[in-house]
């Protein structure tokens, strides 16, 4: 299943109303007046201006396949994490992650080889995410509002 990144509509909103003004002030500076290259001019600068909000807020997926979860959309390269890998998905509000302008966030931990890493996502529907999740990997189990993965028999120490 695909979930769409959870979009910011305000702040799309004040950075449109921003490039309007900046086109009407941008027709008066650069020609004092009303004419056709002025208006063609400004309109390409702020074209040019909202070009990073095309390409950042609507770009970003998450889709959860039988085995793995693919993150790709936007200027980012594709990224692939094996459900498997999965150790623990959790809510997080940090606010240390540039291309996520919300507080909503889910943070997933996996490992990569013998290292622990981690990526931030924000999907549109994060319980419906969390779940999705859980019944493709049995071993991930829901503890308050983590996903959390529970250790096999054979992993599980008796002395």
């Amino acid at each position: 299943m695909t979930y769409r990144s959870r979009s910011e509509r305000l702040l799309i909103l004040v950075s449109a109303v921003a490039a309007l003004i900046m086109f009407g002030f941008g027709i008066r500076v650069v020609a004092g007046e009303w004419s056709v290259w002025s208006v063609v001019l400004a309109l390409l600068l702020v074209v040019a201006g909202l070009m990073p909000l095309l390409y950042l807020f609507p770009g970003m997926r998450y889709r959860v396949d039988e085995n793995v979860l693919t993150i790709g959309g936007g200027m980012w390269t594709t990224q692939a994490i094996p459900l498997s890998s999965i150790e623990r998905i959790s809510p997080t509000r940090s606010t240390s992650h540039a291309s996520s302008y919300t507080l909503e966030k889910l943070r997933i931990d996996y490992r990569a080889g013998d290292r622990l890493k981690h990526v931030v996502v924000r999907p549109d529907n994060p319980r419906a995410f969390m779940a999705d999740i859980q019944t493709r990997d049995r071993r991930l189990i829901l503890e308050e509002d983590c996903l959390l993965r529970t250790k096999a028999p054979a992993e599980i120490s008796l002395y």
